[in-house]
């Protein structure tokens, strides 16, 4: 097995190519075998949420990373944290606002071996926010077959998630992390 670094997202059926990658191979995501989950603090524990519905586009190639990219869209009105009440809350105009931002996106502009994996450096957007983020992977490829796994730590806060009452961090912390593990079928 080749051990390599890659980064996502993070998190289902691939759609197509990513514009940047026309060359790198083309990955498909195994939904099925793959997760996309976010953990927050919430009046001091932690909480593990999930996202149901996302796809993913991804061209990796380990010998071309200039042409290699991924492109990943979020459902946000998809979160499930195993409570209706509080996945309601996060659908609402002061957190996810999915009613005017249905979609969470990140998209790759590099893709950099780094350590013992890769960094995916690109745009994330939340909420009608951009923000540049590095999110770092690791990748192990074998035959026509990929898993990787990463995570990235976000502020809520930097994307407006937490309007009004809900920007005090005593309830809900700042921080959250958005851990991704996915395995994929290369398709050519």
């Amino acid at each position: 097995m080749r051990h390599l670094a890659l980064s996502i997202l993070l998190l289902a059926v691939a759609t197509g190519t990513p514009a940047a990658a026309q060359e790198a191979p083309v990955w498909r995501v195994e939904h099925q075998a793959s997760s996309l989950v976010f953990l927050f603090t919430q009046s001091g524990s932690e909480t593990k949420g999930r996202f149901g519905t996302w796809s993913a586009e991804i061209a990796f190639d380990p010998e071309d990373l200039a042409n290699s990219a991924v492109a990943v869209t979020i459902d946000l009105a998809s979160a499930d944290t195993g409570s209706g009440d509080r996945d309601q809350l996060l659908r609402s105009a002061p957190l996810f606002d999915v009613a005017n931002h249905p979609q969470g996106r990140f998209v790759s502009t590099e893709i950099v071996a780094a350590g013992e994996g890769y960094e995916a450096r690109g745009e994330l957007t939340l909420r009608g926010v951009t923000r540049q983020v590095v999110l770092p992977f690791v990748l192990e490829i074998e035959d026509e077959r990929a898993e990787a796994e990463g995570r990235l730590e976000i502020r809520r806060l930097d994307y407006g998630i937490g309007q009004g009452q809900w920007q005090d961090t005593s309830m809900v912390a700042d921080p959250v992390a958005i851990l991704f593990e996915l395995r994929a079928e290369r398709l050519d």
